[in-house]
């Protein structure tokens, strides 16, 4: 069960209910994600990494990432997942490009040609 909560340009949330045992996929995005549990426990899988989301936990998600979230408890799960705007370009430092992100799945810009970006 889902409802989506926000919808403002290119910030959307949607509130999903995963019963136990439950199962939700969702396909990757061109956007970064925030996944933020308000009830209950959850297991987040990315590419192949498994992490365990406990209540008022938030986990930001790389873009192009297919997500997999389940319920392993035995009580419903309740959780927002986010879709971050994407940055703006005048805010960004001199000779950074937004794709630099892409790359890392981090905050911090990739190494153009073993060089740190300008």
């Amino acid at each position: 069960m889902s409802r989506d909560v926000l919808e403002d340009k290119h910030l959307r949330g949607s509130v999903f209910l995963v019963g136990p045992g439950g199962e939700r996929e969702f396909e990757p995005i061109d956007l970064e994600q925030l996944c933020f549990v308000a009830r209950g426990t959850i297991t987040l899988t990315i590419d192949a990494t498994n992490t365990i989301l406990i209540e008022d936990e938030l986990l930001r998600i790389g873009r192009r990432k297919p997500l997999r979230i389940h319920n392993r408890d035995t009580s419903p799960a309740k959780f927002l997942l986010l879709t971050l705007p994407p940055p703006r370009i005048e805010y960004l430092p001199l000779g950074f490009h937004p794709g630099d992100l892409a790359e890392t799945g981090s905050s911090r810009p990739a190494p153009r040609n073993g060089q740190p970006p300008a």
